[in-house]
Order: structure tokens, then C-alpha cells, then sequence
């Protein structure tokens, strides 16, 4: 067996967390995390996010994390909403028990 590329493994790793997000945001409101901290995400129309939304969310997310942007923005935006919540037109809001 040979290795696998180093930079092949890491768009392949990229692709597959993301794949992972959207499919569990619009499937599950969130990923694993977001249900152990009670928390969800919705459309800004009070209803189960669109999957384009989802796609959009999550890729800014990655995007914005990597260059840092995002994480400072949601210490000074409103509790859990960053900037890529605001762009995708979601938000991320407790679960009713």
C-alpha cells in the first residue's frame, strides 16, 4: 500500500466534516454538539433551514474560521450568532424542553 497525499487527505478531510455538518443541520437542526448543549439551529423564518442555507453556513464557517474573522465576531455579536448565521439567514436558538 502507498500513502495517501498529505494535501489530498486534507481537502478529503475539509469535504467529508463538511458534508457531515450540512447533513446533520438539515437533517437534525446541529450536529452532535449542538444536542448535548440544547441548542439548534433554524431558518431566520422560523422553520427547518433550507439546504442551499446549510451548505452556504457551514463553507463561511470553515472559511471564516480558518482566517479567524468569525471567531471574533461572535464574542461581539448576540449570544452564538456569527457572521456566517447572519449570511446564511439562520440562527442558532435553545430547545424548548
Amino acid at each position: 500500500m502507498f500513502p495517501i497525499p498529505a494535501p489530498l487527505f486534507r481537502w478529503t478531510f475539509f469535504w467529508l466534516l463538511i458534508f457531515y455538518s450540512i447533513m446533520f443541520d438539515y437533517y437534525q437542526h446541529g450536529t452532535i454538539g449542538k444536542h448535548i448543549m440544547k441548542i439548534k439551529i433554524i431558518s431566520i423564518y422560523k422553520q427547518r433551514p433550507f439546504f442551499l442555507s446549510c451548505f452556504y453556513r457551514n463553507l463561511l464557517k470553515a472559511i471564516f474560521t480558518i482566517i479567524l474573522f468569525d471567531a471574533i465576531l461572535i464574542l461581539l455579536l448576540p449570544p452564538r450568532q456569527g457572521f456566517h448565521n447572519i449570511l446564511a439567514k439562520t440562527e442558532i436558538v435553545d430547545i424548548e424542553d
